[in-house]
């Protein structure tokens, strides 16, 4: 193995990790501060949502296959999103059990 093998392997390494900050950290650290503009149902919903529009995206951009199930799937996550919003009661949930305070 020569050098050229560990400079690949080293480029490797660095790109995965930009790839991993960039998909992980940077992505956290906006939907944080987003919270703070948004309330915390709506967010919510937005990230219940989101794995509707990435795989809308990867068929759109990517060429990805859709099955048959997963666009069933896909319009049962939009039309309970469509449904908590009608209803307007993103953010509460009635049944919560209030917290044991001795």
């Amino acid at each position: 193995m020569g050098p050229e093998f560990w400079v690949g392997l080293a480029a490797v390494f660095v790109s995965g990790g930009a790839v991993g900050a960039a998909g992980t950290l940077l992505a956290q650290w906006l939907y944080l501060s987003g919270l703070e503009a948004v309330e915390a149902g709506r967010a919510t919903l937005v990230a219940t949502f989101e794995p509707v529009v990435a795989a809308v995206l990867g068929y759109g951009v990517l060429g990805e296959s859709l099955e048959r199930w997963q666009i069933v799937g896909g319009l049962l996550v939009l039309s309970a999103v469509i449904t908590v919003r009608s209803l307007g009661r993103a953010g509460t949930s009635p049944g919560a059990i209030p917290p044991y305070l001795p």
